[in-house]
């Protein structure tokens, strides 16, 4: 993926990609590959610069953040018993109560 095998018309964009994996990279990784090091203002520039590029390829819809936040957002719901389960269960309760065996 380095930006220097690619022709120099391209060359911008690959060099933007090349970095944004590279700043994924925690700090000592980064020194290690000796990943450009720029401001703050200059990283939040690059940085907005991919989300848009990404965004754009997918026509702005990344769908696996549209099913995190739904996944987010949705209310776990309560678990139902189902009608054999609930006889089971009172079957169960009432033979506990008799001091019966629970069996079937």
């Amino acid at each position: 993926m380095a930006p220097w095998r690619h022709p120099v018309y391209v060359r911008p964009v690959y060099a933007l990609l090349y970095w944004a994996v590279q700043d994924l990279h925690p700090d000592w990784a980064q020194r290690l590959m000796n990943t450009p090091q720029y401001s703050r203002p200059k990283k939040a520039v690059l940085r907005g610069l991919t989300r848009l590029l990404l965004q754009s390829v997918r026509d702005g819809k990344i769908k696996e953040v549209y099913q995190a936040h739904a996944r987010a957002a949705a209310t776990p719901a309560a678990p139902a018993l189902s009608a054999v389960a609930a006889a089971r269960t009172s079957k169960a309760s009432k033979a506990r109560a008799n001091g019966a065996a629970v069996g079937s």
